[in-house]
């Protein structure tokens, strides 16, 4: 028959040991931008999230005034690692919590309970309270308590406030050995269960962005920085690290795209209920689009793309006709030329009759009758 002791180590998620890195920050993509135009390019940090972390220890011991009492208190350890930032401050301890069970005919009065931080500073957490009570069951001392543990009944259940302030802990060290002390001042033949205490950090994860090159950026320290579209292309790289050592880097590129000109209609020959809207050629462009009076963008009728014809149209006809350019290697919303066209047919038909020659050559005896309309 063996009688074995092992002791398990049991590290926050915040450890090393017990996260990736992968996957922590959002991916940044290669992006097509439009002159003038503006993106955000977010590689929001999205890993180890700022929770707070609670240090645990199960001593399962005996004590009592024969072995602890006032000058030699029983002092059980935890090693605290891993807590961000590491410097106690107001409301870096959220809670120390505590189970220990007096006997019958003991008294939870006769106990006191200290906490050691890891630069040696102690604070009162409870000292002879409870009267001819007992027990200690869940009870957490914590900042947000309402209820002092000084004049209270035992058992203590919940939260209290402690017996010194916590501010006897500031400017302390927070990863390290902490200790809390307990020490019993009467009954020598009785002895508690000491059975587990734990204690409650709150933690920060600080992510530090270094983005490459500042052009263009609204901020080159930021998560999420803004592109404004000014020459280019641009590759962006951003590195993080955070509070805990995990290191990132990301790269995209940005493109800026350009805008083709805006094609310059202006009303051509009208003539035989015929309107012809020409414009000129704008440089770079493939082909373009023409929307008449507001309707769908259709293909201009002229052989060479660049005029558009309306056929019937009534003297007095107001045409509105709109003009894109367009880029077969693909560009930014392109701007969009507008003319407006009112169909007038001023031309006159001649109609000649009664013609009467001269009687002699270079005579100029002779007439004809001419009808316009």
């Amino acid at each position: 028959m063996f009688d074995t002791t092992v002791n398990v180590t049991v590290l926050p998620f915040q450890h090393p040991d017990c996260y990736s890195c992968e996957g922590a920050l959002t991916e940044i993509e290669d992006t097509l931008l439009c002159g003038g135009g503006n993106l955000v390019l977010d590689a929001t940090y999205i890993g180890l999230a700022a929770s707070p972390i609670t240090f645990e220890a199960y001593p399962d011991a005996l004590v009592g005034n024969a072995n602890h009492p006032y000058s030699n208190p029983y002092a059980s350890s935890i090693d605290v690692n891993s807590v961000f930032p590491g410097i106690v401050t107001a409301g870096s301890v959220q809670s120390v919590c505590i189970n220990y069970i007096v006997p019958p005919g003991d008294f939870i009065s006769d106990v006191r309970f200290a906490l050691r931080a890891p630069n040696g500073a102690l604070m009162d957490l409870s000292s002879n309270n409870g009267n001819g009570s007992n027990d200690y069951v869940n009870t957490c001392f914590t900042p947000t308590a309402v209820t002092s543990i000084v004049g209270a009944t035992a058992p203590f259940i919940g939260p209290y406030i402690p017996e010194a302030p916590w501010t006897a802990l500031n400017g302390s060290a927070i990863n390290g050995a902490w200790q809390l002390l307990i020490s019993d001042g009467l009954g020598p033949t009785k002895f508690a269960d000491f059975q587990s205490w734990s204690i409650r950090f709150a933690t920060q994860n600080i992510v530090d962005y270094a983005w490459t090159p500042a052009s263009g950026l609204s901020c080159s320290n930021c998560a999420a920085p803004t592109v404004t579209a000014t020459g280019g292309p641009f590759t962006y790289i951003v590195n993080t690290e955070d509070s805990y050592g995990c290191q990132l880097a990301d790269t995209a590129t940005v493109t800026i795209l350009g805008q083709l000109a805006a094609p310059q209609p202006y009303c051509g020959d009208m003539t035989n209920g015929i309107l012809v809207i020409p414009w000129p050629a704008v440089p770079n462009a493939d082909s373009y689009l023409v929307s008449v009076n507001g309707g769908p963008w259709i293909a201009p009728t002229g052989a060479n793309g660049l005029s558009h014809s309306l056929f019937g149209l009534p003297n007095f006809t107001v045409v509105n006709i709109e003009v894109q350019a367009i880029s077969n290697s693909g560009t930014c919303s392109p701007a969009i030329g507008e003319v407006e066209c009112i169909y007038i047919n001023c031309g006159l038909n001649a109609q000649v009759s009664n013609l009467v020659g001269t009687t002699c050559p270079n005579t100029n005896n002779g007439s004809i009758f001419v009808s316009a309309f």
